[in-house]
C-alpha cells in the first residue's frame, strides 16, 4: 500500500510503501491509485493496464467516495465491478 508523502496542485510529488521504499502511483485530475492495484486489477479483468486505469480514474460523480473506495477495496471488488460495468 502507498502513502501518499507530498502533493502539489497539479502531481503527487512522492509516494511510499509501508516499507518506506518510493512506489508508482497512477493520476488523473481527480483520483489517485497505486500502479501494483491496477497491475492486478487489469490481470483479474483482461484487460490491458491503460483500459483499466481509464476506468479506475474517469470522472465518477461521486468523487470522495470513490476515491475512498480506490483505496480500500480489493483488486477482486474492482475487478468484479469493472467486469460488471462492461457487460
Amino acid at each position: 500500500m502507498c502513502t501518499i508523502m507530498r502533493r502539489t496542485n497539479e502531481n503527487i510529488i512522492a509516494a511510499v510503501s509501508l516499507k518506506g521504499k518510493q512506489c508508482m502511483v497512477e493520476q488523473s485530475d481527480y483520483y489517485t491509485v497505486e500502479s501494483e492495484k491496477v497491475r492486478e486489477v487489469s490481470a483479474l479483468t483482461g484487460l490491458s493496464f491503460n483500459a483499466v486505469r481509464n476506468i479506475m480514474l474517469d470522472d465518477w460523480s461521486n468523487r470522495e467516495g470513490h476515491q475512498e473506495w480506490l483505496e480500500k477495496a480489493t483488486p477482486g471488488e474492482i475487478a468484479s465491478w469493472i467486469k460488471s460495468t462492461i457487460e
